[in-house]
Formats: C-alpha cells, structure tokens, sequence
C-alpha cells in the first residue's frame, strides 16, 4: 500500500475488506500508520472494523503511537475505542500498560493511560496497587492523580494496612515532605475517605495524628471531624496540650465525665504535675470549673493542697478563671480528704497557711 488516498476510497466503498492481515501480522491500519501515512489511516480507519487489533508483535496501533509521541492520534484511537490499558512485552513477560510506564518512568505515557480512565486499581505480579507503586518510588504527584482520577481509596494500601493511616504516621517512609504528606491526604478527604471512621485495631485518623505529634495533620483533620469527646480525652492521654486547646476550640466540652463519672480536669489534679498543670490551665481557659468537687468532698484546690500537689495548685490559684480562694473549706472533713495530707497531726492549720502563701 503506497497511501493512494483515492483508490483506497474508491475499495472502500466497493466493500473491499480493511481487515485483513499481511504475513506479519499488520492489518491496514498498521501498515498505513508504520509507513507515516497519514491520510491513507484517517481513510483506513473509516473502513476498519477493528482499529485496536495487536499485530504480530503484540503491539496495537495505540501502543505505536504512544512510543512515537504522537498523543493527539492516540487520542482519536481511544475515544473510537482503544483499550489503553493493553500489554507491553517486556523481559519479565507481558506488563499492562500503566504498571509498565510508572515502573520505567514514563511519566508522559502514564499520564495519557490515567487521563482516559485507565484501571486505576491495576496490580502488579506482587500484588502491588499503582498507587503503592508511586508512592514507594517517591511519585507524589502520580499517587496523588491516581487518588483524583478514581482509584478505589477503600483498597489503597501501604506497608499492608490502610495507605490513610500509614501516610500519617510514616511519612518519611515515602520521602514525603509535611506539605506533601497534607496534600495526599487532603486528596483522600476530597475523594470522600472517612475520616472519622474506625480502622486497623480501632485506630481514627486524628487520634494517630494525636499519638504521633503531627501538628499540621491534626488541623487538617480537625476540619473534618465529627465531634466526639473521646478525642478530648486521647489529646490529654498523648499529652497533647495545644491539640486539646484546638479541640476545644472546635465545640468540645471541657467538663464532659468519661465513663467512670471522671472529668478531665480532676483527672488532670489527681495527675498533679507540671503536665498535668499545663494541661488544666489550656482546660480553665475554656470555661472548665476550677472549683469543682472531687470524690474526697473538697473542691479541687484544697484536694491539691492536701495531696502536696503544688504545682497544679499554683495554677488553679493564680489563673484569671481560677479557683476561689475566699470559698472555705467544707465542713465535716471526709476520711478520705484527710488520708490525702501526709502529717494528719499538722491539718488542722497547715492547708490554711498554704493557701495563704499561695494567694500573695
């Protein structure tokens, strides 16, 4: 076939067959698209049944054109039909085509297969998701395209539990940096991932973000979260102050009882040190009563003095939402309370000249 555009036409429309095959396997569109004949393909193509078939190669016309670069031809091919997710032969046997461009670097190829819905949940030989594949080799980008493109975020997985997860504990696993750990994350959000739903041994996304100290991660978490005070608990477990700080920023309580009737301010002054102030004054900020009663019968300031907690004393003291320190003691004295002084000879004086002390 020399390209005569004409004649070619002319056998067309006479019914001449466009789908026959030469010795090597190529059918007209092959010849015409190996020879660069471009007006003898739009001509072949009209009359083909098939514009997809392999040649004795193995290669479709698709592949052929991606090798030469030609994607706006690519592209008619595929919107007429092509499967782009076709084999490529390799040393290793038949790879499909996306797993094959990621793997070699072809970015440019890789893209044209994702753009036209290629099988984003493609697997390799070992079992290995593209997204995985990306991400082990450190391609952000492609991972993150796979995610807005369609691939099934429920199955994502790395390391062998949830990728959503595993992306914010080991970050550096993946040579991400913070900025490219939120965005990938935020891709996740945005293809409607649940954020508050629970995962692998009952972990949520914002208490391993808690757990693991990731600042940045937690406030884009927190944007997306269903209020739940079990959250305020894990930020005071993890001793996480500022993330308790923004917790409560979002709506939840400060006095909300856990379920042994405990709120986490007593939890904090039983606690009693330098944390546990730290803790309680971020508590006292948001309207958490400084003087409410704990299981001896006393409030939370004498309790401290009794057990020689100063240093959360000082805080309950000195804080502009503080305990009052003109309210008396309540009167009679549990057992309990007085089992919390060390010297129960010196109580009777002793925890009034502390709070005097405390209050100068």
């Amino acid at each position: 076939m020399e390209g005569d555009v004409e004649t070619l036409k002319i056998l067309g429309e006479l019914g001449v067959s466009f789908d026959s095959v030469d010795s090597e396997g190529c059918d007209p569109v092959h010849i015409a698209m190996d020879h660069y004949q471009w007006a003898a393909l739009d001509v072949v193509r009209g009359y083909a049944e098939n514009q997809d078939r392999p040649d004795g190669g193995g290669r479709t016309p698709l592949q052929k054109l991606l090798e030469k670069g030609y994607l706006n031809l690519a592209q008619s091919f595929v919107d007429y039909g092509a499967e782009v997710d076709f084999e490529v032969s390799t040393e290793e046997g038949e790879v499909p085509s996306s797993i094959h461009f990621l793997k070699t670097g072809n970015q440019r190829d890789f893209e044209f297969v994702i753009n036209n819905a290629g099988d984003l949940d493609m697997r390799d030989d070992s079992g290995k998701s593209l997204f995985q594949l990306a991400m082990e080799a450190g391609d952000v980008t492609r991972g993150i395209k796979l995610i807005k493109y369609g691939a099934d975020i429920s199955e994502l997985k790395l390391s062998g539990r949830d990728a959503f997860l595993e992306l914010i504990q080991n970050r550096s696993a993946y040579k991400l940096d913070e900025r490219q750990q939120l965005d990938v994350l935020l891709a996740f959000i945005q293809r409607g991932y649940d954020v508050n739903g629970l995962r692998q041994r009952g972990d949520r996304p914002l208490t391993v973000a808690m757990r693991e100290g990731h600042s940045a991660v937690f406030e884009l978490l927190l944007q997306h979260m269903e209020q739940d005070q079990e959250y305020l608990w894990e930020a005071i477990y993890f001793q996480r102050p500022e993330m308790l700080r923004s917790l409560l920023q979002a709506g939840l309580k400060p006095d909300v009882k856990n379920d042994e009737g405990q709120t986490p301010f007593i939890a904090m002054l039983e606690q009693g040190d330098a944390r546990a102030a730290e803790v309680m004054v971020v508590l006292l900020d948001h309207s958490a009563d400084a003087d409410q009663m704990t299981e001896t019968g006393q409030r939370a300031l004498f309790a401290a003095i009794a057990a020689g907690k100063s240093v959360v004393a000082q805080a309950l003291v000195n804080h502009p939402k503080g305990a009052d320190v003109n309210e008396p003691m309540g009167y009679p004295v549990s057992v309990e309370f007085r089992e919390l002084f060390d010297k129960k000879g010196l109580f009777d004086w002793s925890w009034v000249f502390r709070l005097r002390m405390m209050s100068r």
